[in-house]
């Protein structure tokens, strides 16, 4: 059959909500519409605006109502819930969130609603969220001891380079082996092997983590310099439990790592209605 293929990207504002102190715009629908199964759908971007974000480190929508004009459910059978964002740096008070939808109808002309809520992470209404461990890095190799990591039953290890270049090459041996029972072998095996080490390469300046997060208690993880001011990494990397962040320097021995965990009273649920949002 034939795909009818609708790529389009807009920008605008529009549909705007009003979710309590919270206020939510389409600033972009990319509709990719197909009579397909697969590669389809309709991607939107939402911009957030509240006070509240500025002391957010993470948001996050659940929706649980999306349909088009014609009544077809927009909701994918996938788990909707993904992982927190963080708010944009740059301009406080404001994030970005995307939505990833089903095809609408192929005579759908608009989004008759989306409605859910916004869960905003703010670490600092429970002092039990946030976890300060000083000097760090010389305690690499071995378990954080902090007891609100205790009490959320994570373990967050930091690994030495030589750690981490002995599980990496676990890592390539286990994906040389899989490759080899997929019927891949020759220069394409070896293109993909050293992809795979170019992606997971890690400098002498990268903070490499092995994280134990059963429960998914970890929000986010920051790094501060002995005056409490945060230390940016200029890219993050993750394989599985092993998260790397990467520092344009050696980050300083007396720096402390702030891991940042959910707790009940750490967040703040606003609902959430956009209506009639025009397709393009």
């Amino acid at each position: 059959m034939s795909a009818l293929l609708i790529s389009c990207l807009i920008f605008f504002l529009t549909a705007i909500a009003q979710a309590g102190e919270i206020q939510v715009a389409v600033s972009e629908v990319n509709d990719n519409r197909t009579t397909g199964q697969y590669f389809g759908g309709l991607e939107l971007k939402l911009k957030v605006i509240s006070d509240m974000i500025s002391d957010a480190k993470g948001l996050k929508l659940h929706i649980n109502k999306a349909v088009d004009n014609t009544g077809r459910n927009l909701i994918k059978d996938d788990k909707m819930d993904k992982d927190f964002t963080k708010p944009e740096e740059n301009m406080p008070g404001q994030a970005e969130l995307t939505i990833k939808l089903k095809n609408p109808a192929r005579k759908a002309t608009s989004i008759k609603e989306i409605s859910g809520e916004i869960i905003v992470y703010i670490p600092n209404k429970d002092p039990n969220s946030t976890a300060y461990i000083k000097d760090f890095t010389n305690q690499a190799g071995n378990p954080l001891q902090h007891q609100t990591l205790k009490a959320a039953q994570v373990e967050i290890t930091v690994l030495t380079k030589k750690q981490y270049d002995e599980m990496k090459a676990a890592k390539e041996k286990s994906a040389k082996e899989e490759a080899s029972k997929m019927g891949i072998a020759g220069e394409m095996a070896q293109a993909l092997l050293s992809m795979f080490g170019d992606i997971f390469e890690a400098s002498e300046n990268s903070i490499i983590l092995d994280i134990k997060d059963e429960k998914k208690k970890v929000i986010a993880i920051e790094f501060d310099d002995e005056a409490g001011q945060k230390i940016s990494s200029y890219g993050t990397m993750t394989m599985g439990d092993i998260k790397a962040y990467d520092f344009d320097k050696p980050i300083p021995a007396n720096a402390r790592i702030v891991v940042f965990l959910s707790t009940p009273k750490s967040f703040i649920r606003e609902p959430m209605k956009l209506t009639n949002i025009a397709l393009p």
